[in-house]
This record gives C-alpha cells, sequence and structure tokens, in this order.
C-alpha cells in the first residue's frame, strides 16, 4: 500500500513539473486588427511623416521601456493590452515602406491620430489615414499581402473569421471637425441629431466594409465622455465639472451607434460585436475614483511569467489604490490648444494613480483597468471579448448533413497539396 502511494505522489508530482514548464497556451485570437484615432494609435504617423502632432518624445513612453513610439500615452495602450490578454506580441504598425507589408503578422494596427469617421476630420493642420484610408489599406492587406501565407482562400477566411478587430474612432470628429468651426463647417450644416446620424450611418457603412473584407469578431469603442477631459474643461470653463453640452452632442453618436451595431447583427449573423461602453466606464471612474483600485494587470500564463507588456511596463503592476488626481494631466501639457506633452518635461510621479496623462489621453493605469474589465467583466462590454471569441461562427448549430458538407467543402477547396489548385 505504501509503495502504491508512493508511486502515486512521484506521479503526481512528475506530471505537475512537466505541466509548470509546457509552453504558454496559444493565443486566444490568432490575430489582432486594430483601426482608429490617437486614443489606439501606437506610432505610425511618426513613421510614415503623415502627421504633424508626433508624440516620439519624452515624456511620451516613460514607462515603455521601449521609450516613446508614437503612443499618446505613458505607457501601453487599451488595444496593446487586449492583445496581451489575448496572448499575442505587441501590436505592429502596418507600413507599406517597410518589411511589415510582406510578413504575416499577428495582426496590424491601421490606426492614425487625430483621424475620424468622416474623410476631412482632422485634415486641417495634421493630415492622417480617415477611417476609409485605413480600411483601403486593410483591403491590400488582405487582397495582397496575406494570401501568400495561406494555402488557399478558405484557410484565410477561417484566420479573419476567428481575429478580433477592435475599432475606436469619432472622438476627432468632434474635437476637429464639429467643435471647430472656424475650420470646418459641420456644424453649420448640420444640427447636433444630424451630424450624429451622418457619423453613426458613415461608421455603419465602414463595419459592414470590415465584415464583407471577412471580419467577423469585432470590438467597439463608443466615444468617451469628452467634455469632462482637461482640454474642454479649460476650453469651455464649465461651472459644473464637466462640459454637460459636449458629453451630450457624443452621447447623440453612442446611442445611434447601438442602434447600427443591432442592425448589422441582425442583417450579418456570423458577426459577432462587442460594444466597449467606455462613456459610462470613464464618467464612474470621474464621480468614484477610489473604488478603482483592484487587479490591473493579467497573466496571459496563469500568472507564472511576466508577459511581453510586463515586461516593456516601467512598473511592478499588482493591486494598488484607486485613482488620486482626476482632473489635472500627468504631464505638463504645452501651451497650445492641442493638448499634448511639453517635450522633455517631467512628468507626475504618480501616474499609477493618475487617471489623465495628457489634456486628451488616458494613462496606462486606466487603459489597464478598461482592458481587463472588457476582457472578462461585463460593467463595461456585454458581451465581454472573452464570450464574443468563444461564440461560435454560425448563428444557427449546422446539422451532421451541414457539418458534412462544410468539412467536404473546406477539404476541396485545400485539395492543391496534391492537385495543384486551389478554390
Amino acid at each position: 500500500m505504501s509503495n502504491l502511494l508512493f508511486l502515486s505522489l512521484l506521479f503526481i508530482q512528475h506530471f505537475l513539473f512537466v505541466k509548470s514548464n509546457a509552453p504558454p497556451p496559444p493565443p486566444l485570437a490568432p490575430a489582432l486588427y486594430t483601426f482608429g484615432d490617437c486614443q489606439v494609435d501606437i506610432g505610425i504617423n511618426p513613421d510614415l511623416n503623415i502627421s504633424s502632432s508626433k508624440v516620439n518624445y519624452y515624456p511620451y513612453g516613460i514607462d515603455f521601456v521601449i521609450g516613446a513610439t508614437g503612443r499618446f500615452t505613458n505607457g501601453a495602450t487599451v488595444v496593446d493590452l487586449i492583445g496581451d490578454i489575448l496572448g499575442l506580441p505587441v501590436s505592429i504598425h502596418y507600413s507599406p515602406e517597410k518589411k511589415s507589408a510582406n510578413t504575416l503578422s499577428k495582426g496590424y494596427n491601421y490606426a492614425s491620430g487625430p483621424s475620424g469617421i468622416l474623410p476631412e476630420t482632422g485634415t486641417a493642420s495634421r493630415p492622417s489615414w480617415s477611417m476609409n484610408e485605413q480600411i483601403a489599406i486593410f483591403n491590400m492587406t488582405v487582397q495582397n499581402n496575406l494570401p501568400k501565407h495561406f494555402k488557399c482562400k478558405a484557410e484565410l477566411d477561417d484566420y479573419l473569421s476567428k481575429s478580433l478587430f477592435v475599432v475606436d474612432i469619432g472622438t476627432s470628429d468632434y474635437e476637429y471637425n464639429y467643435l471647430q468651426p472656424n475650420y470646418y463647417n459641420t456644424s453649420k450644416r448640420y444640427n447636433p441629431e444630424q451630424f450624429g446620424n451622418l457619423l453613426a450611418n458613415q461608421f455603419g457603412k465602414q463595419l459592414k466594409e470590415l465584415y464583407n473584407l471577412g471580419a467577423r469578431k469585432f470590438l467597439v469603442f463608443e466615444i468617451a465622455p469628452i467634455g469632462c477631459y482637461p482640454q474642454a474643461v479649460k476650453r469651455y470653463k464649465p461651472t459644473t465639472k464637466c462640459a454637460e453640452d459636449i458629453n451630450n452632442l457624443v452621447l447623440i453618436f453612442n446611442r445611434k451607434l447601438e442602434h447600427k451595431v443591432r442592425t448589422l447583427r441582425s442583417r450579418c449573423k456570423d458577426a459577432h460585436i462587442t460594444i466597449a461602453k467606455t462613456y459610462s466606464f470613464i464618467l464612474d471612474m470621474l464621480k468614484r475614483p477610489s473604488t478603482y483600485g483592484k487587479k490591473i494587470f493579467h497573466f496571459s500564463d496563469n500568472g507564472k511569467h511576466k508577459s511581453s507588456l510586463q515586461k516593456l511596463s516601467g512598473f511592478e503592476w499588482g493591486f494598488r489604490a484607486g485613482f488620486e488626481e482626476t482632473t489635472q494631466p500627468c504631464c505638463l501639457v504645452r501651451n497650445d490648444t492641442i493638448g499634448i506633452c511639453a517635450p522633455n518635461k517631467n512628468p507626475c510621479s504618480n501616474r499609477n494613480k493618475a487617471l489623465f496623462w495628457d489634456d486628451n489621453h488616458l494613462t496606462e493605469a486606466a487603459y489597464r483597468l478598461m482592458a481587463d474589465k472588457c476582457f472578462s467583466g461585463s460593467d463595461i462590454c456585454t458581451p465581454n471579448i472573452n464570450k464574443t471569441l468563444s461564440s461560435a461562427e454560425p448563428c444557427m448549430k449546422p446539422s451532421l448533413v451541414h457539418m458534412f458538407f462544410l468539412v467536404l467543402l473546406y477539404g476541396v477547396s485545400c485539395f492543391h497539396k496534391t492537385f495543384g489548385f486551389c478554390w
């Protein structure tokens, strides 16, 4: 009996040892594709020299070991952190001028601040890739780049359908269009309701275009309560904590966005779309900052090792108290209307307890909370990302006959190994 117990303990010890040294699990999605503005821009503008709002200088990136990359924050963006939770490497931007156009990565980032849903947004002083241009470049990726790395179209379609597509755009359509009457005439042509309709209708078409190119799993961000951001408070000097007139503008769009998403879901049955309710989430952080002191990192391999982004972070992330500073930017902002950090000036030291990095963007600490809750919680993303990625492709359960023909079709389409053709 004792010998049997001893052998059993040896077996368990061997099993645990092998398991603890096993490679990390595969990514939860094969790739992450990102579209949007400066909220999720990871440095495409400095690389392509298409914008004057470059932030590839200190103190931006102070908490990123590789330094200032062009991210509009002190460290990682929310999309970086979502990729980290998925088990993917740090995002790279798509650059037609570099080798990234000829390689297969775990996805590309096409975001470009301060781009917008409308083509003219942000172009008065800072040219960038609009949402239409980002989709056009992604189309080039799908048509010219990705097919080189798959045996046939069926494999490529499967890859795209399982990838996560993050879209965070619309803020600049207000900040650098509708609210800039000296440069744009949209506020004269459209009342707030009409402008919200214009944006929502155009954005719905853009999401449908991504769907037509193969996207099936989406994470779409609302516009945040930008009337509470330091730049709006400085500019409009409200008697309350926030410029509510500005918040009411974006609320119109957010409501119409939800309607557009419901329409897309009904028409495209295999589209799985999560809306990140960032408006109410950020507003709650402003109202109850001390309550946001939970775990603000995610270990992608069961906590045994630091993930790539934790290694890149300047902080030892863990449990901390809630936010302490929710009105002032962490960095010294330039004396102009853009609201970005002045170069080479030391920022605040308590960056993990500050909500705003500059006048228009959040700190990495805020983005970490947002990413973590959006992945597994229910108070910001419903359904959360985890449920979206685990959703079955067909909305209706296929019969055995259907499954047989699907498998047969897939096998025939990839039969070029033997016969040299592929559908």
